[in-house]
Protein backbone atom coordinates (compact mmCIF):
# COMPACT_ATOMS: atom_id res chain seq x y z
CA UNK A 1 0.00 0.00 0.00
CA UNK A 2 2.87 1.96 0.82
CA UNK A 3 4.50 1.57 -2.45
CA UNK A 4 1.40 2.97 -4.65
CA UNK A 5 1.29 5.83 -2.48
CA UNK A 6 4.86 6.20 -3.40
CA UNK A 7 4.11 5.26 -7.01
CA UNK A 8 1.31 7.89 -7.47
CA UNK A 9 3.03 10.66 -5.57
CA UNK A 10 5.90 10.21 -8.35
CA UNK A 11 3.16 10.38 -11.20
CA UNK A 12 1.85 13.92 -9.69
CA UNK A 13 -1.71 12.15 -7.87
CA UNK A 14 -1.24 12.16 -4.23
CA UNK A 15 -4.00 14.14 -3.77
CA UNK A 16 -6.57 12.14 -5.75
CA UNK A 17 -4.95 8.67 -4.07
CA UNK A 18 -5.57 10.74 -0.78
CA UNK A 19 -8.71 11.76 -1.19
CA UNK A 20 -10.03 8.16 -2.31
CA UNK A 21 -8.39 6.88 0.76
CA UNK A 22 -10.30 9.35 3.29
CA UNK A 23 -13.79 8.81 1.62
CA UNK A 24 -13.38 4.92 1.64
CA UNK A 25 -12.15 5.90 5.43
CA UNK A 26 -15.68 8.08 5.65
CA UNK A 27 -17.60 5.40 4.48
CA UNK A 28 -16.15 2.78 6.21
CA UNK A 29 -16.72 5.24 9.40
CA UNK A 30 -20.52 5.49 8.43
CA UNK A 31 -21.67 1.80 8.17
CA UNK A 32 -20.06 1.00 11.75
CA UNK A 33 -21.46 4.08 13.05
CA UNK A 34 -25.15 2.72 11.52
CA UNK A 35 -24.30 -1.04 12.85
CA UNK A 36 -23.68 0.14 16.43
CA UNK A 37 -26.31 2.29 16.14
CA UNK A 38 -28.93 -0.66 15.29
CA UNK A 39 -27.16 -3.03 17.52
CA UNK A 40 -27.87 -0.43 20.57
CA UNK A 41 -31.76 -0.13 19.28
CA UNK A 42 -31.97 -4.11 19.39
CA UNK A 43 -30.80 -3.84 22.99
CA UNK A 44 -33.06 -1.10 23.80
CA UNK A 45 -35.87 -1.83 22.19
CA UNK A 46 -37.29 -4.62 24.80
CA UNK A 47 -37.41 -1.70 27.26
CA UNK A 48 -38.95 0.70 24.79
CA UNK A 49 -42.06 -2.03 24.29
CA UNK A 50 -42.37 -2.58 27.76
CA UNK A 51 -42.44 1.04 28.48
CA UNK A 52 -45.50 1.32 26.22
CA UNK A 53 -47.64 -1.48 27.82
CA UNK A 54 -48.64 0.12 30.37
CA UNK A 55 -49.51 3.40 29.15
CA UNK A 56 -51.47 1.84 26.89
CA UNK A 57 -53.31 -0.37 29.64
CA UNK A 58 -54.01 3.01 31.60
CA UNK A 59 -55.56 4.78 28.49
CA UNK A 60 -58.33 2.39 27.94
CA UNK A 61 -59.37 1.87 31.70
Amino acid sequence: MLSLHWALLAAGLPSAFLTIRYALSLVFAFVVYLRDGREALKDVQPIIDAGKGPRRLISRR
